[in-house]
């Protein structure tokens, strides 16, 4: 028998690295979408491995991963980060290949939320990308901003399993 670290760990780690390169990535660079699709494969397989791998070490670790999920399942609302953007957008991705993320440039706006415009009557932008998000409960955020969160929400996840096994 291992010890209690799961290997969705090691999932979690790669999805971590793959996400630090898509923050060091500009938008005008086509590698932008491997890496993206890097990170949500990598959000969504950190479950699947809990579950295929994890949850066949022997029966505490499958009754505790199993009703973990089940809570998962039975409050779909309060985990909206597995279920309306890791799951929906891999399976976007992976099984369409549609992007629910647009990499766009960032808009200036004055106090009062009016865009700026140059001379040319072109709107201000930054030199800073926006990945801005198009799933419901997510819609207009920053899509790396969110994979942080579901970055933590796994950590959060896998650290109570673990200390259940513990």
């Amino acid at each position: 028998m291992r010890t209690t670290t799961l290997v969705a760990r090691k999932v979690l780690a790669d999805c971590e690295t793959a996400h630090q390169l898509l923050k060091e990535e500009k938008m005008e660079s086509a590698t932008w979408r491997v890496h993206w699709v890097g990170c949500l494969a990598l959000l969504r397989a950190v479950g699947h491995i809990l579950h295929k791998v994890d949850g066949e070490e022997d029966t505490k670790h499958r009754d505790v991963i199993t009703a973990k999920w089940d809570d998962w399942c039975a409050d779909k609302r309060a985990n909206a980060i597995f279920w309306d953007f890791i799951k929906a957008e891999r399976d976007h991705l992976l099984k369409e290949y549609k992007f629910g993320v647009e990499p766009a440039p960032i808009a200036v706006v004055d106090n009062e939320g009016r865009l700026l415009i140059t001379n040319t009557g072109e709107a201000l932008v930054t030199g800073n990308d926006f990945f801005r998000l198009s799933h419901v409960g997510f819609e207009n955020r920053e899509g790396r901003d969110v994979i942080d969160e579901a970055i933590e929400w796994w950590r959060k996840q896998l650290d109570e399993i673990e200390a259940q096994l513990s």
